[in-house]
């Protein structure tokens, strides 16, 4: 059954006055968790478990006030709070290995909070209308996070584990939850639960990192209910002209052509997917193709945000056309994070590097200034770094002129793919350059409070701090 057809139920069974958002919630955890086998448990509300068998009418669905001892469900719904339920919940989610659960509505009173976080490996996130989701997984630990964490939406609207990989099944607003949990995205998180990188995770450079991004996150299974992150790939078209980017190969450089044939994502479909999915979202990427500014419902999406406004928005621009205040006003009122692709601020090698001039960069970056200061003062800016050969021996420089000069608040760094002549990682001397640059850009944004994103890894195989450098000491900050 489809979502849309899953509406059409609730109102039939459920009526008008039943809340539909927490019950579309039930339905994409119900998705997720009837791929594996076992009953459906519902605690305490009658009308969802008969909307429940009617969605899969292939799956046992029981209806109690309480959990029957011994069942194994695959997925658990509490809309009780009294001692027996609560403690026949905690028995199932003991003694259980595996399954998802979802509890309504509950946030204030806390004895369903001491319940849920006595039990030992559960995976508790905070839903749209106060509901908890629960994931308690087999103790196995993936080598990379983002097949679980992650959800990247192609301009074609496929479904892709990151940003890198490309699509991996082909999704509608009807069927994100499904499309999520395809043989092939399940096939990537198999391979990685047994710490394997196959097929498209061969050339990815967290291979060759001690990242705590890759190695820090809980059990996990091959099933996921739905990621806390999506980035959307809104537009491939683009007027920098970055040698080592993927979509610049594609088009051969050719920015008028590129401008004028890349494809963009159907609005439409993002019309369908806010009110369905962005509000559960802990993070919202609107970019991270090419240049937001040429995608032409760009204002649309804005629109979209202040309306189901995620926990956290992040874009990301070229920085190569100037925008008006009032419309960066506009953005920060829907954006909590955003960002210009930026590696050096040397003019010479930013034209060289993005084929753009830094003294736009600047422009911007003055207006979210000082509309920062005077209505937004919990926003962040800040850049985003490609680590190449060429810029790591200046990172530290980089972050320090980011913060001191531009007033940046936040930094993004992403490793170059593709491009053996720039990638650090192919010989010691780079990967050792490296360490000690990340050391020293580490510690400055640890005692500057500038915020790194996700955890930047060591590469493997050489020292934060080679022989020479044992009496090195960090520069004077």
């Amino acid at each position: 059954m489809r979502i849309s057809e899953f509406e059409k139920a609730h109102l039939e069974i459920c009526g008008p006055d039943q809340n539909l958002e927490t019950a579309r919630n039930l339905f994409v955890a119900a998705e997720s968790a009837t791929l594996r086998p076992g009953a459906i448990v519902v605690v305490g509300h009658p009308e969802r478990a008969r909307l429940l068998r009617r969605c899969f009418p292939g799956r046992e669905v029981v209806e109690c006030d309480t959990v029957p001892p011994g069942i194994k469900p695959c997925l658990l719904y509490l809309n009780r709070t009294d001692a027996a339920a609560l403690k026949s919940v905690h028995e199932c989610l003991t003694s259980t290995p595996a399954l998802i659960a979802l509890v309504e509505s509950f946030n204030t009173i806390p004895a369903v909070h001491e319940m849920l976080h006595s039990i030992p490996d559960l995976d508790i996130r905070t839903m749209e209308a106060d509901q908890f989701l629960v994931e308690k997984h087999p103790d196995q630990r993936p080598v990379c996070h983002w097949p679980w964490s992650e959800h990247t939406l192609y301009v074609n609207g496929d479904v892709g584990v990151c940003c890198g990989a490309g699509g991996l099944s082909n999704a509608t607003p009807d069927s994100m939850g499904t499309a999520y949990n395809s043989d092939a995205i399940r096939t990537v998180r198999q391979n990685l639960l047994k710490g394997e990188f196959k097929g498209i995770c061969e050339k990815c450079p967290f291979k060759t990192l001690y990242n705590q991004a890759v190695t820090g996150i809980g059990p996990r299974s091959d099933i996921v209910v739905f990621p806390k992150t999506m980035s959307l790939i809104i537009t491939e078209k683009c007027n920098l002209k970055c040698w080592f980017c993927n979509y610049t190969v594609t088009y051969n450089s050719d920015v008028p052509n590129r401008i004028k044939i890349a494809p963009e994502m159907d609005i439409e479909l993002l019309e369908e997917l806010a009110p369905r999915y962005w509000k559960n979202l802990h993070s919202l990427n609107t970019n991270c193709g090419g240049e937001v500014f040429l995608y032409p419902h760009w204002n649309r999406i804005v629109e979209l945000l202040l309306r189901y406004p995620p926990m956290r928005a992040v874009s990301t621009s070229g920085g190569g056309i100037e925008v008006r205040e009032e419309d960066w006003y506009k953005i920060l009122q829907s954006h909590t994070h955003w960002s210009f692709s930026v590696d050096s601020f040397d003019p010479q090698l930013h034209w060289i590097m993005r084929g753009c001039d830094i003294g736009i960069v600047r422009r911007n970056v003055d207006k979210i200034r000082r509309l920062r200061d005077a209505h937004f003062p919990d926003r962040s800016y800040g850049f985003s770094c490609v680590l190449m050969k060429l810029t790591v021996p200046t990172l530290f420089d980089f972050v320090r002129r980011g913060v001191e000069e531009y007033g940046a608040t936040h930094f993004g760094f992403q490793h170059v793919i593709g491009n053996p002549t720039q990638d650090p990682s192919t010989e010691p001397q780079w990967r050792q350059l490296f360490n000690c640059e990340l050391n020293k850009v580490k510690h400055y944004c640890t005692t500057h409070k500038i915020n790194m994103g996700h955890p930047m890894g060591y590469y493997l195989g050489a020292d934060k701090k080679p022989d020479g450098w044992k009496h090195f000491k960090y520069p004077d900050i």
